[in-house]
């Protein structure tokens, strides 16, 4: 029985449970940045947290006409352009950002999600590799090499991941639901339904999770 995990790998630029602070909701705070730089930064949050992905880029590109050097906000758009499906560009744009700070591992993310919804699994897996070891603390890059993993159906590998993804962000709901998927496809019933549950602790409204765990209490 092999079914669907959640199948999406997490950018730098995603409201979601996996990122920390951004680095433009500090850029907004900071005072050393200047009140136009703050300013802006706010305004670009702005427009991303509306949905209006374009203009967040633009906001972000009249950044870097005073800060050309600015790779978060280099970052943050190749984030935006991978979240509006133009992967040549977040590729581009990150590979930017890596250009002018090669420890920054936030912009290995982007590259590597570039290069995996290309299909490029094996280039992806090396960018997230980097990240993680740029950033220990990150579950972002962890998260992903479990999706690569189950990509091609190397669900104990894929397991692994999520479980070390957990680890560093125990509120990783995706994590949890593809854990749970994985074990299902193992014959793990016990741990599935387990990790299912513990989607549903961190999101009750979690249809997919609720389904999976009728599905396995009723056999």
């Amino acid at each position: 029985m092999i079914t669907q995990t959640r199948l999406f790998f997490i950018s730098t630029f995603m409201m979601t449970w996996f990122l920390q602070p951004s680095c433009l909701a500090q850029s907004a705070v900071n005072p050393l940045l200047g009140p136009n730089i703050q300013t802006m930064s706010a305004q670009a949050l702005d427009a991303e947290s509306r949905g209006d992905l374009a203009g967040a880029i633009d906001i972000n590109k009249k950044i870097l006409e005073t800060q050309p050097a600015n790779v978060c906000s280099i970052n943050s758009i190749a984030g935006l352009y991978g979240r509006l499906g133009q992967y040549d560009d977040e590729m581009l744009w990150a590979q930017k950002a890596i250009n002018i700070d090669k420890n920054y591992s936030l912009a290995y993310i982007n590259y590597g999600s570039a290069l995996a919804s290309q299909g490029k699994l094996a280039e992806a897996k090396q960018a997230y590799e980097t990240a993680a070891q740029l950033n220990p603390k990150s579950a972002i890059p962890v998260y992903n090499l479990g999706i690569l993993a189950d990509k091609q159906n190397d669900y104990a590998t894929a397991i692994q991941f999520y479980q070390n993804a957990i680890a560093l962000n125990p509120k990783s709901e995706d994590a949890y639901y593809n854990l749970g998927i994985d074990y299902v496809n193992l014959k793990k019933y016990p741990e599935a339904i387990a990790a299912f549950k513990k989607v549903l602790s961190l999101n009750p409204k979690a249809e997919d999770a609720k389904k999976m765990l009728t599905e396995l209490e009723h056999k």
